[in-house]
């Protein structure tokens, strides 16, 4: 078995599948909505699974060498400028006590649950489980696309064109720092960005 999932026609089968094939079975609504969460939670198992075999450490995923200061500092500012930024818009009349609930929710669930999950899923493990299958460029290019294209399960197309813009940028640092940790930090910078300007509501389609 350990031998046929490491062929490459597998891996075509596989990454079509859970890249394309089955954010196309919630867009089309074969999977109804209260049974989405079971569907992305046989995903996460699945590539744990593949990622145990691969038998990563942490200085695979870049978190080795990182002060413990720096992340504390990184932590306090962001929950500072985040806290500032709600109330800015909440004394505006910007956004309601009920979604200045919601957003502080958001914004605690996003960054610690949602932006590693995603991660290892359209990034760690996508790059080195995929990389060889073909050109650089190519690969780089599907990541990028495919990451746009799972946020078709939001709905509309905004999501998937803010996407991904995203995409492209959390991408790149990923690839250039070699980093999983960098990724989760550009990643939630930029979710954040587009939750407090509003941009939020293209995203939350499944939370409600």
């Amino acid at each position: 078995m350990k031998n046929v999932i490491q062929r490459v026609w597998f891996k075509w089968i596989e990454l079509t599948v859970l890249y394309l094939i089955l954010p196309l079975l919630i867009i089309f609504n074969f999977v109804n909505l209260k049974y989405r969460w079971f569907l992305f939670a046989f995903i996460f198992v699945y590539i744990i699974v593949l990622i145990n075999m691969m038998k990563p450490t942490l200085r695979d995923f870049k978190i080795l060498g990182i002060k413990i200061s720096k992340v504390l500092r990184l932590t306090f500012l962001y929950i500072i400028a985040s806290l500032l930024i709600l109330l800015i818009l909440y004394f505006q009349n910007t956004i309601s006590l009920n979604s200045l609930t919601f957003y502080l929710l958001v914004l605690i669930v996003y960054p610690l649950v949602s932006v590693p999950i995603q991660e290892i899923f359209f990034r760690f493990f996508y790059f080195h489980r995929y990389s060889n299958l073909t050109s650089q460029n190519t690969i780089i290019f599907l990541n990028i696309l495919l990451f746009a294209f799972y946020h078709k399960i939001y709905g509309g197309w905004i999501s998937v064109i803010l996407s991904f813009a995203g995409g492209i940028i959390i991408t790149f640092i990923y690839l250039k720092y070699n980093s999983y940790w960098w990724a989760c930090i550009c990643h939630g910078i930029l979710g954040i960005i587009v939750f407090v300007t509003g941009l939020g509501k293209y995203f939350t389609d499944l939370i409600h």
